[in-house]
């Protein structure tokens, strides 16, 4: 069978232009690390990105137009969830393919117990029935194998492949011009993720924000002390480009956000990655990236430490053989793909 030429992607992630903050957010998942996540669908596989499906703005002989479709739709999978729209979707397609990149389960830690609700299971059961399913991770592969999926293929996140190749900067002496990053203000924070915020507060460091939610609404009643530090210091943007452009300069990245910490790399800095839970711990492991447990960081430790533990190496030399698993499945779903 031939490469596919006409494919379609569900998504308002590149209608950015002009429109307030509350709409771009909304646009982008509420969450702009997004952004380099499709910037690399874009770049690899050459998708249209079209507005989301809703029935009323799609006539069969437009969804026609496409040999097949690329979704998203599955890559933060929590226990018990379930996809209508995603259904919509598969059914108004019809025999076509509707190709995931890439599905992850989402839980606090590798539960061998996770519970894929039957019906999801069952769209990824149909969806198989196409195509080969990409997925986040060996943790993830295990548990859908688990339930009887066969058609899959571990392939990480497409953001890494953004760059074919990875070229990072000399760590200088003394301590690096450092960006950090955090989760998403939800909640009561633990104290690990409290005392790691403070140290990024006492370090007054450039805070690289990927959400919309402020630290007023934090419920520890702690959020008067940071205010001031990341209105001067919080950094957010709805461009790839721009969030490139800023991180000119700095040679260092540390957060809990894969994504900023992919960008970062991106841009050559060394990236250290805390991780709590299974999605970036799953995603690290695949890509043999440098990471820290957040119950072993250690405030009275220096960036410089902690940028000497960001050491890429393992990374570097894993890349080629993830590369090839990411065009091993563009083979097997017939995708166009750019990437050497």
């Amino acid at each position: 069978m031939k490469t596919y030429e006409k494919l379609g992607i569900f998504s308002e992630a590149f209608s950015l232009e002009g429109e307030p903050d509350d709409v771009r957010f909304a646009r982008v998942g509420a969450n702009t690390g997004n952004l380099v996540f499709f910037r690399a669908i874009r770049k690899l596989f050459g998708p249209d990105f079209l507005r989301p499906y809703d029935g009323l703005h799609y006539s069969e002989e437009k969804l026609r137009g496409y040999d097949a479709f690329l979704t998203t739709d599955l890559i933060w999978i929590r226990q018990n969830q379930v996809y209508p729209s995603t259904e919509k979707i598969l059914d108004a397609i019809r025999d076509r393919p509707l190709i995931p990149v890439s599905v992850g389960l989402q839980c606090g830690s590798f539960d061998p117990e996770f519970r894929l609700h039957p019906q999801t299971l069952r769209l990824l059961q149909r969806m198989e029935e196409r195509c080969v399913l990409g997925v986040r991770g060996e943790y993830t592969a295990q548990i859908l194998s688990d339930r009887g999926l066969r058609n899959l293929q571990v392939i990480g996140c497409p953001s890494v492949f953004f760059r074919e190749e990875y070229n990072f900067l000399p760590l200088p002496e003394g301590e690096p011009a450092t960006v950090c990053n955090f989760k998403t203000f939800w909640g009561r924070l633990t104290p690990a993720e409290w005392k790691l915020l403070e140290y990024f507060r006492a370090k007054d460091l450039p805070f690289l924000e990927q959400t919309c939610q402020p630290v007023g609404e934090l419920q520890n009643g702690e959020p008067a002390r940071y205010e001031p530090w990341l209105e001067k210091r919080r950094k957010l943007f709805f461009s790839p480009e721009e969030w490139d452009a800023f991180l000119q300069g700095f040679v260092f990245s540390m957060g809990m956000r894969f994504h900023g910490n992919i960008i970062a790399m991106q841009n050559g800095l060394r990236a250290l990655t805390v991780v709590s839970d299974s999605r970036t711990r799953e995603l690290t492991s695949y890509f043999h990236l440098p990471v820290l447990e957040l119950s072993q960081f250690d405030p009275e430790k220096s960036l410089r430490a902690y940028a000497e533990l960001a050491d890429p190496s393992d990374f570097l030399q894993a890349y080629p053989q993830r590369k090839q698993a990411l065009l091993e499945f563009a083979e097997k779903n017939h995708l166009p793909i750019h990437l050497s």
